[in-house]
């Protein structure tokens, strides 16, 4: 069969911290749970008309015949994450425009823009291209928010690119309860975090994550200038009831907490619960006007139906 160019939105989706099921669970376990992941992940994608083309490894590769669809389902995926048999975020990237089909598989810039967006791509996050975005049209870019300017794989021109919001429908699965952002938070409730750095406190709601800490001021919300500190170092989340801590950096993260030695995350994460310090490439007591003070405090299964109710 001869190959016929035609236009398409791909998809990638990535099951993010696999490495880490595969210690806990073993192999065989871990990729029990992959596996029935993938395929609810399939599922998902063929109900809002997605075609799979391949899965490697952790991750699929999906068409769409409009943008539209794929970034619908970009959100049901990543809404849906939770209740995957892994229960892991996802990675999303996400480029329209003509593509080659050959049988079976797909290829051209496109096909390599989504692969690209997905490994720049945070967990819990989907990143879109400057073609898509402007292929959904005026009413669902709502959903989007400018995410960086950069060359994509092959491209002399600097491109935007976006991040596609999925979080205003769910934000938080606690068990069987969903957190939205629609339920009533307060700087004097539960559902904060309050970070201290130098002269400067602020107070952090789950709306308000992810929030990075990190050297570089145009992207991190909170600008530390510890010189071992990488650009986006880290961030904080909110996931079922708890704030978490994700380590993106270099030189790694340490965090004290009540009653426990002090723990080193290097592309890990920790729930941060009651008070403590966030310290940056190097532990705390080496440079300690350089430290986070953190102050949280997570919801339990009572608490969490006390403020959905």
């Amino acid at each position: 069969m001869t190959p016929t160019s035609q236009t398409k939105a791909i998809l990638f989706a990535d099951i993010s911290g696999s490495s880490g099921l595969y210690k806990a669970l073993g192999n065989e376990g871990a990729k029990k749970k992959i596996d029935q992941t993938l395929r609810s992940m399939t599922e998902m994608c063929e109900h809002f008309d997605g075609v799979l083309v391949k899965t490697i490894g952790d991750e699929i590769l999906v068409t769409f015949d409009s943008a539209m669809l794929a970034t619908d389902c970009a959100q049901s995926l990543q809404q849906q994450a939770p209740q995957f048999a892994a229960r892991l975020p996802l990675r999303i990237g996400i480029a329209y425009g003509e593509v080659l089909v050959d049988q079976s598989d797909v290829f051209g810039d496109v096909v390599n823009d989504a692969a690209c967006l997905t490994r720049i791509a945070r967990s819990g996050q989907v990143l879109i291209s400057d073609t898509t975005a402007e292929a959904i049209g005026h009413n669902v870019r709502s959903d989007c928010q400018q995410f960086d300017q950069l060359h994509l794989k092959g491209d002399a021109d600097c491109r935007t690119i976006y991040r596609l919001l999925w979080e205003t429908v769910t934000q938080v699965q606690h068990a069987t309860r969903v957190l939205t952002l629609d339920t009533p938070i307060s700087h004097n409730g539960l559902l904060h975090i309050t970070l201290r750095y130098g002269d400067d406190t602020i107070a952090i709601m789950p709306q308000q994550t992810p929030y990075v800490l990190g050297r570089d001021h145009n992207r991190a919300n909170l600008c530390i200038r510890h010189p071992l500190a990488s650009r986006e170092h880290c961030e904080v989340v909110f996931r079922r009831g708890k704030f978490v801590l994700v380590d993106h950096s270099t030189n790694g993260t340490y965090i004290t907490q009540p009653n426990q030695s002090e723990i080193y995350l290097r592309r890990e994460e920790l729930p941060l619960i009651g008070e403590g310090t966030i310290a940056f490439g190097q532990p705390a007591q080496q440079n300690a006007s350089e430290v986070v003070h953190f102050s949280a405090k997570a919801l339990d299964e009572a608490e969490a139906a006390s403020e959905i109710a």
